[in-house]
C-alpha cells in the first residue's frame, strides 16, 4: 500500500514532490550522530531562526520557523479579520482552497486560463484596498513560473492599493529565483519556504515564514512554543552548512536536467503539459486516459498524482526523481506501447452464437443436458479455460459424463465448422472491432493476435476483421503452452522485436499471461470485469473500441 511508513524501496514514489529515492547523505549522517539529549529536552527554534535570518539578510524577528510551511499558512488564516478579502488565482496549492472554505473570509477565486495558466491580469485587476493576494511561485500543482514583468506589476499594484502579498516559494530551489530579499521593515510581503523539497526533509516538517516583524508577530503569537522537534531543527541547521548546500545545488541541477528529459519525451509523444520550473510536471491526458495512466504506472510500481478538484480533472502530476530512466520507461509503457497483443474471441469477435453455441450443443449431444451462458461465464472466471473445447469437457465432467477429450473435440469441431451442406456456428460470427478502431490501432502500434484459436480457426476471423493476412499471431497450435502461460505474448514480442507490450483480452487467462510476460494487462467486456481486475488487469474497457480513449 502506498504512503505507509514501511520501507517501500521498490516503489518509485513520484506523487508528492518529495526527494523520492532517499534522504541526502548529510541528513542521514546527522541523524546517526544525534545524542540522546535531543530526546529529553524541549526544542528551541530561535537558533535556526537566527541562522535563516543571517542566510537571507534579515533580522531574527523577521523569521518564524514552523512545522512545515502548512503551519504558517494555518496561523496566517487564523490571524485574518472576518470577511478579509483574499485574491486566490487557480490552480493553487490545495491547502489554500481548504483554508478559504474553513475560515470566514471573502475569497475572490480567479479561474485559470487555458492550459492551467494563472490569470495574472484578472488577479491584478481584482486587487482592492487591504486585500491579501496569494501566489505560489513556481506554482503548485503546475510548476508555472509567473514572469518577472507580471510579478513586478503585481508588487506595484499591491503597494499602490495597500494590499498584502503572500508568496509561497516552496519550490524556489528548483528555479533559483526568490523574492525573500524584498522582505523589509514595513513590507507588505510574506515569503514561505520549506526544507521538505530540495533538502529532502519532508518527514521532518520544517518550514519558515519571512515577513515584516509586526506582521509576523501576528502568527508568532498563535504558534505553539515547541512546534518543531529538536531532531528536525538540527537537520535544518545542518542543511545550511556548505557541504549540504552543495548537495542541494547538485540535486536541483539533476532534477532540472531530468525534468527536461521528461518534457522531451512528452513532446515526442505529443502529450500536452505545463512548462515547469519546479520538481514536477503537470500532464494533460483527459479523464479516462489519466485514470488508465495512473493504473499503468502503479502496475510498474510507480506512484503518480491525480486530482479531484474540478479545474484539475484529467491532469496527472509527476514528480521528477533522480532515477529518470525508470520513470521514462514506465511513461512509455503506459502511453506509447510498441506492441498491442489482442485476444480474438470475445474481444475482437462476438462468439456468443459461434463458439459458445457450439459448447452448448456439444454438451447436449454428449449427454450432459442443457448449459446456460452463466455456467460458461462461471467457468471462465476460474481461469484455465482459454480453449473452449477444454471448457466443454469440464462441463461434461461436472455433469458426471465421462467422455474422452478426443470425442469432445471432434463433436465441437463438427458443430463449429459444420458438416456437408449444414453450416456450422462459425458462420454466425460478427466483428466487435470497428474499422476506425482497427485503423487507429495500426497507426499507434504494431498489432499481433494471441489467441486460443487454432490457425485454421483464425483465418476466417482475420478476414472478418479486415486485418492483414500476415498479421503476427500466436495460435494454440503454434505454442507449447497456451494462456495463461505467457509463451504466446513473449513469442510475439520476440517476433516483432518489441519490448513495450500491452495485452488486451476478455479472459482471466489473457490477464494472467500478460502479467507473467511483463505486458500491461487490459481487460475488455462486462461479463468478467471484476474477475479480470482480480486477476491483475489494470483497466477494463466496456468494449475493444474504447481503447482509443486510453491509447
Amino acid at each position: 500500500m502506498f504512503g505507509t511508513w514501511i520501507n517501500q524501496a521498490d516503489i518509485l514514489k513520484v506523487d508528492q514532490n518529495e526527494r523520492s529515492e532517499a534522504p541526502p547523505a548529510w541528513a542521514e549522517s546527522t541523524l546517526r550522530e544525534l545524542t540522546p539529549f535531543v530526546l529529553n529536552r524541549y526544542p528551541r527554534r530561535q537558533r535556526l531562526e537566527s541562522l535563516l535570518a543571517q542566510t537571507n539578510g534579515l533580522e531574527a524577528d523577521q523569521v518564524l520557523v514552523t512545522n512545515g510551511s502548512d503551519e504558517a499558512i494555518q496561523y496566517l488564516f487564523q490571524s485574518l479579520a472576518v470577511n478579509q478579502r483574499i485574491i486566490l488565482p487557480l490552480p493553487t496549492f490545495g491547502i489554500y482552497q481548504d483554508q478559504i472554505r474553513r475560515w470566514p473570509v471573502d475569497a475572490v477565486v480567479i479561474p485559470p486560463l487555458a492550459g492551467l495558466r494563472l490569470n495574472m491580469d484578472a488577479t491584478i485587476d481584482s486587487i482592492k484596498q487591504r486585500d491579501l493576494v496569494i501566489i505560489v511561485r513556481p506554482n503548485n500543482p503546475t510548476g508555472e513560473m509567473v514572469g518577472d514583468n507580471q510579478m513586478n506589476r503585481l508588487w506595484r499594484v499591491c503597494h499602490e492599493r495597500g494590499a498584502r502579498l503572500l508568496l509561497d516559494e516552496a519550490y524556489t530551489d528548483f528555479c533559483g529565483t526568490s523574492w525573500i530579499d524584498r522582505v523589509t521593515k514595513g513590507s507588505p510581503l510574506m515569503v514561505l519556504r520549506t526544507f521538505s523539497k530540495a533538502y529532502g526533509l519532508a518527514g521532518m516538517r520544517v518550514g519558515y515564514a519571512a515577513a515584516d516583524a509586526l506582521w509576523l508577530n501576528q502568527l508568532r503569537g498563535r504558534c505553539m512554543p515547541y512546534n518543531v522537534s529538536t531532531p528536525a531543527l538540527m537537520l535544518a541547521e545542518r542543511g545550511l552548512e556548505a557541504d549540504a548546500q552543495r548537495d542541494v545545488a547538485n540535486y536541483t541541477k539533476s532534477v532540472r536536467a531530468n525534468r527536461m528529459a521528461l518534457c522531451r519525451l512528452l513532446d515526442d509523444l505529443k502529450i500536452p503539459y505545463v512548462p515547469s520550473e519546479a520538481n514536477f510536471v503537470m500532464i494533460q491526458l483527459g479523464l479516462e486516459r489519466a485514470q488508465f495512466f495512473r493504473s499503468a504506472m502503479a502496475h510498474q510500481n510507480v506512484a503518480v498524482r491525480m486530482f479531484d478538484r474540478p479545474e484539475l480533472v484529467g491532469w496527472v502530476r509527476v514528480s521528477i526523481p533522480l532515477n529518470i530512466e525508470r520513470l521514462l520507461h514506465a511513461v512509455k509503457m503506459a502511453l506509447s506501447p510498441q506492441l498491442v497483443c489482442l485476444d480474438v474471441d470475445g474481444c475482437l469477435v462476438d462468439v456468443r452464437t459461434s463458439f459458445e453455441q457450439a459448447i452448448v450443443e456439444a454438451v447436449r449431444r454428449l449427454g450432459g443436458g442443457e448449459v446456460t451462458r452463466e455456467e460458461i461465464v462461471a467457468k471462465r472466471r476460474l481461469g484455465g479455460y482459454n480453449d473452449d473445447w477444454v471448457l466443454t469437457h469440464a462441463l461434461l465432467i461436472d455433469r458426471g459424463c465421462s467422455v474422452p477429450m478426443a470425442l469432445v473435440r471432434k463433436t465441437c469441431d463438427a458443430i463449429y465448422w459444420g458438416t456437408g451442406d449444414c453450416l456450422g456456428t462459425a458462420a454466425n460470427e460478427t466483428p466487435l472491432l470497428e474499422q476506425e478502431t482497427r485503423e487507429y490501432l495500426c497507426s499507434r502500434a504494431t498489432l499481433s493476435l494471441v489467441t486460443g484459436r487454432s490457425r485454421r480457426e483464425l483465418g476466417p476471423a482475420i478476414e472478418l476483421l479486415g486485418l492483414e493476412p500476415l498479421i503476427p499471431a500466436a495460435t494454440i497450435d503454434s505454442v507449447s503452452n497456451g494462456k495463461p502461460d505467457p509463451e504466446g505474448i513473449l513469442m510475439m514480442m520476440q517476433k516483432t522485436n518489441c519490448q513495450r507490450a500491452w495485452m488486451v483480452g476478455d479472459n482471466v487467462d489473457d490477464i494472467a499471461a500478460a502479467v507473467a510476460a511483463g505486458a500491461i494487462p487490459i481487460g475488455v467486456g462486462s461479463d468478467l470485469g471484476d474477475a479480470l481486475m482480480a486477476a491483475g488487469a489494470i483497466y477494463v474497457l466496456d468494449d475493444i473500441n474504447k481503447i482509443r480513449s486510453i491509447l
